[in-house]
């Protein structure tokens, strides 16, 4: 056995030393290498890159502890050798390795897919490497003839490249005995790439600088676009110019020979290229936002551990809160960390959080090219930046003087991973304030159950902003009966009349309308009217959708997708006696356009924003007012500022509330709530109609007086009732294979085990249940929902079963997971 002690006797050759290595494969343990005589051992430490043997290949791994001693010498051989450790840099960050730590004990997952989250692309990907001479293999190289290792000593050398040199195929045996006795070192590329990708440039000369709209009066595109160069203080990006002025490249020619800019290459230190932040021009603040600032940077001067939830109505100005906290956060000489849902569909946030701070400023998200985000991270490690603007992976920036970490819209389910790992961001963003002795700042309009909950039973602080930082009001709301629509049109209209009647009014005026329909595509499914027969993905048990945009039927979960069928499978029925049903934002543009023809109507979901710049378009044309209508799914809910909208029409509000979910009503109105929020932000009043078959609905009801406190309150009497949380903590095991009859035995076998502990540590077991969406990808589905009153015995006693079915072989690998504090139940 080994026993980690304090380095000393190191001059002993009789000591061996062992160090424990994280690898990124879906295992729950690490692995023990014994650390080659010739390398430093005092100077080993966890968090740095190293190469070792795995399996019959090697592999990168992260050294998760020092060197340590091995009790008895004799027993090394059974243990491999450290191949490379890489002093430098460190890529797992101390504070990120802590969080890692509370992720592997919480969520019960492998320390090699944690490792996967919490590195970029590339960092552990292994590439060829080249081969050197070490000194001990110079010196060796004097006393012998002719060798292969003589190759070596002008330059390295890849494998490829010696065997040509040497004339003879070098094996990676002879590379392994050579590595073994400090002969050669290999030589990899670098784990953190701190070269930043470049960019073309256009820059304004001097006299561009100086030069006014009215000496370019007779080319006004060439006097817009130096405007807008003057704007953005003297420099654009090309491809950032080309999206702003389509017909750059026929001005450019001539802008550039006239004196007035040049082309040039630049480091895109971020992905906006914004050189300089600019906090100068700000927005007043209101008396409740400067109250809240106020209790913010008090706490964040005392620079130690305090958790806030902020609730704020929709257009309260939170955001300018956010970035006067950060100010006061970066003026105490630390970090700050900003988390958004979805960084792309909050453009106007993150343009303002990028003007404020410039290159103080690094952007982490999955959408920016893999390249660039390895470079971000790697100027967040070497303590280049201050601020951290990230999406849900944006938690594992290595910010070492973390003072502030802010969850904007903390409700959001995009916080929380729907597959593979399934941890919560805004969780661990409050564990990440904790172990950093930083401020954790939650907020939203329509606070998440829990974080209320804390924040009335004083776990956290409460904050408060109960009016617009305008001086709007809040929309007023209008509820549509759908049921009574029915009744008087004597058919299932999409539009109801008031929707129409308003929609025609606020075109008339020149304003804006955003229709929300959840659900994308054209149709949801096709129905064979003779038999009942609904045409299903055959990977996948859910009905397929028909796209009116290439006329093929789509499964939302594989992506399979197939042609109209000629007639129904299952009873031969011709396809004359099949029919569409249900509705997606395809049919409701559809039928917007059919009634006002006259208007440019536009959609925004998945499939309409599928190549890269379509989003940023579809936006920046409603923004321009170039579009009048735009439909959309919950992505037009997403903090969006349009002043010029008046109206916003939900299609089918209570089409969440028919969801297996406890959380539905929640889910609900906090949908509605926000994409009613976009209505009436600017100098108009703005309204809202609500179209639903259940008006009497308290989701539905409460949402309409903007009553989020009353909304709770009847809610959480609900969830009390069941014991669902915030009265209770879950944990949902998920079990998914190939074969039904093999999750089924298992599922029942945990079931069993589950009950023997279950009275003891104050369990309720619910299931074994099929998913309500039974297989995915050719995989059946099954889960158990268990529920404690105590975290830790919850998810101690979930743990274990987990472990003891595995260990029965019960599952394959990968066929049983645990989703803590789960979200999602499709």
């Amino acid at each position: 056995m080994a026993s980690k002690e304090n380095l000393k006797n190191q001059g002993d050759t009789q000591k061996v030393w062992l160090m424990d290595v994280a690898l990124p494969v879906p295992l729950k343990q690490t692995f023990t290498y014994r650390v080659p005589s010739y390398m430093e051992v005092e100077k080993m430490d966890r968090g740095r890159r190293v190469l070792v043997p795995f399996g019959h290949r090697v592999a990168f791994g992260v050294s998760w502890s020092g060197a340590y001693l091995l009790d008895d010498p004799k027993t090394a051989k059974k243990y491999r050798q450290l191949i490379t450790y890489e002093e430098q840099p460190v890529i797992l960050a101390p504070e990120i390795a802590k969080l890692v730590q509370w992720m592997d004990s919480y969520y019960h997952a492998p320390v090699g897919e944690l490792l996967k989250l919490a590195l970029p692309p590339g960092v552990l990907t292994r590439k060829e490497p080249v081969y050197k001479l070490t000194e001990h293999g110079r010196q060796k190289m004097q006393h012998i003839g002719y060798h292969p290792l003589a190759c070596l000593q002008e330059k390295p050398l890849s494998k490829k490249a010696w065997s040509a040199l040497a004339g003879e195929n070098i094996k990676t045996s002879f590379l392994r005995q050579c590595e073994a006795e400090n002969l050669i070192q290999p030589v990899f590329p670098g784990a953190v790439k701190t070269s930043t990708p470049r960019v073309k440039v256009v820059v304004l000369t001097e006299k561009g600088q100086a030069v006014t709209p009215s000496e370019l009066a007779k080319t006004p595109r060439r006097a817009e676009i130096v405007a807008f160069l003057q704007r953005q203080e003297r420099n654009g990006s090309l491809s950032q110019l080309k999206k702003q002025f389509p017909t750059l490249n026929h001005h450019l020619k001539k802008m550039i020979q006239a004196g007035l800019c040049r082309c040039e290459m630049q480091e895109a230190h971020l992905h906006e290229e914004i050189k300089n932040g600019n906090r100068g021009s700000r927005p007043s603040l209101k008396t409740q936002q400067q109250a809240v600032l106020n209790s913010l940077v008090e706490a964040v001067q005392q620079a130690e551990y305090q958790s806030f939830l902020l609730f704020g109505v929709t257009g309260s100005g939170k955001t300018e809160v956010y970035l006067r906290t950060v100010e006061a956060c970066l003026e105490q000489g630390r970090q700050a960390l900003l988390l958004v849902p979805e960084i792309a569909l909050t453009p106007l946030m993150k343009e303002r959080i990028t003007q404020r701070f410039g290159d103080h400023l690094a952007i982490l998200h999955s959408a920016i090219p893999k390249a660039e985000r390895a470079a971000n991270w790697a100027r967040v490690l070497a303590g280049k930046v201050d601020v951290v603007l990230g999406a849900r992976s944006g938690i594992f920036a290595p910010l070492p003087r973390l003072g502030l970490v802010i969850v904007d819209e903390e409700h959001d389910l995009s916080y929380k991973q729907s597959e593979g790992l399934r941890y919560h961001a805004r969780d661990l963003a409050m564990v990440r304030a904790k172990l950093s002795g930083a401020v954790a700042v939650l907020g939203s309009a329509t606070p998440s159950l829990e974080s209320w909950h804390n924040a009335k039973s004083g776990k956290t602080i409460l904050l408060q902003m109960r009016e617009r930082a305008t001086d709007a009001a809040l929309p007023a709301v209008e509820i549509v009966d759908m049921r009574d629509e029915f009744k008087a049109q004597r058919k299932r209209p999409l539009i109801s009349r008031l929707l129409q009647r308003r929609m025609k009014a606020a075109l008339e005026q020149g304003e804006q309308v955003m229709l929300l329909l959840n659900r994308r595509g054209f149709y949801n499914f096709l129905l064979c009217r003779k038999c009942g027969w609904v045409m299903e993905c055959h990977q996948c048990e859910v009905s397929l959708t028909y796209h009116k945009t290439d006329g093929f039927l789509h499964c939302h979960y594989c992506d399979f997708k197939s042609a109209l069928p000629e007639s129904c499978t299952a009873c031969g029925a011709l396809s004359t006696l099949m029919q569409f049903f249900g509705e997606g934002t395809q049919q409701v543009q559809a039928v917007l356009e059919q009634l006002f023809p006259a208007a440019v109507i536009d959609r925004l979901d998945r499939d309409r924003v599928k190549k890269k710049g379509d989003l940023e378009k579809v936006l920046e044309r409603f923004r321009q007012g170039s579009t009048q209508i735009l439909v959309g799914t919950q992505m037009i809910a997403k903090g969006h500022d349009f002043h010029n909208v008046t109206l916003v029409g939900i299609v089918n509000a209570d089409q969440g509330l028919r969801v297996p979910d406890f959380r539905s009503a929640e889910h609900t109105f906090q949908l509605v709530t926000q994409v009613s929020g976009r209505s009436g932000r600017g100098d108009k009043p703005g309204s809202v109609v609500i179209q639903t078959y259940m008006p009497e609905h308290y989701s539905m009801t409460y949402a309409q007086s903007h009553d989020y406190p009353g909304f709770v309150t009847r809610e959480l009497q609900f969830r009390h009732g069941l014991f669902y949380p915030p009265y209770s903590f879950l944990v949902n095991i998920v079990m998914q294979h190939q074969r039904e009859d093999l999750i089924r035995q298992g599922a029942a076998w945990v079931v069993d085990f589950l009950k023997h502990h279950a009275k003891e540590h104050g369990l309720t077991i619910l299931g074994p249940t099929r998913a309500p969406i039974g297989k995915i990808k050719r995989k059946f589905r099954y889960q158990i929902l268990v529920k404690g009153q105590s975290r830790s015995r919850l998810n101690a006693v979930v743990k274990s079963t987990v472990d003891r079915a595995l260990k029965e072989k019960l599952f394959p690998e990968g066929a049983i997971f645990l989703d803590v504090d789960p979200y999602h139940f499709s």
